[in-house]
């Protein structure tokens, strides 16, 4: 114990413990906040956007990778189904095998695969359309009357199509990054004597309200 004389007759006792408890409270450093400056909070703004920018282009890789996988997957279930059925090319686009004949019709495996497309074609005999696998198929029709009309198969509510002898038609993908195998019968069975490409320039002057239609479903 310590004794302090603080005036005459007042004796003042100080504990000790006391006493250190003060001293260490001198000697510990004051915690004092300082402000960011303006420049650190810019650079932490620099940065923020930085990974945010990279974060994004991360997720834009990620998707464009996924889309290139999906891509592939469907170039290998395409050239798989077309080495299993032993198809071939076909003159109006796509890959066939005929796989039945007989007096009075006829049927085909028919594929398609990301932008290659059916370009229009004739026959003079009904054709029906019956979807198996892969995606949705549409059907471009100009009738003999000039009319144009769509017809899909391999949808919910849709799974042939009959298309009138003497139509122009042609056909493609809904979309791009997918296949399609379909089945086609024609009855009486089908001749190429009888199956004739549509020529763009006859076709487009034959039909010129449909002229964008041609243009975009023909190759020459």
């Amino acid at each position: 114990m310590l004794t302090l004389l603080t005036g005459p007759g007042i004796v003042t006792h100080v504990n000790e413990q006391a006493q250190a408890r003060q001293v260490r409270r001198a000697r510990r450093p004051s915690r004092v906040k300082y402000a960011s400056r303006p420049d650190d909070r810019a650079v932490r703004r620099t940065l923020r956007d930085a990974a945010v920018k990279l974060l994004t282009f991360s997720y834009r890789l990620k998707g464009f990778s996924a889309l290139r996988a999906q891509a592939r997957s469907v170039q290998e279930q395409a050239k798989l189904l077309i080495d299993r059925l032993a198809l071939e090319p076909h003159p109006e686009g796509g890959f066939y095998r005929q796989n039945y004949r007989s007096a009075n019709i006829s049927s085909i495996y028919y594929l398609l695969c990301g932008e290659d497309f059916s370009a229009f074609h004739q026959l003079g005999r009904d054709e029906i359309w019956h979807h198996y696998s892969g995606g949705p198929v549409t059907i471009e029709v100009i009738d003999p009357n000039g009319r144009a009309r769509q017809m899909c198969v391999g949808t919910q509510s849709s799974w042939q199509a009959a298309i009138p002898a003497g139509s122009w038609f042609a056909a493609h993908l809904d979309v791009a990054n997918s296949y399609a195998l379909v089945g086609c019968d024609v009855a009486p069975p089908f001749t190429f004597s009888d199956f004739k490409i549509g020529e763009r320039a006859q076709l487009a002057a034959e039909f010129p309200h449909h002229s964008e239609l041609i243009e975009r479903w023909t190759r020459s």
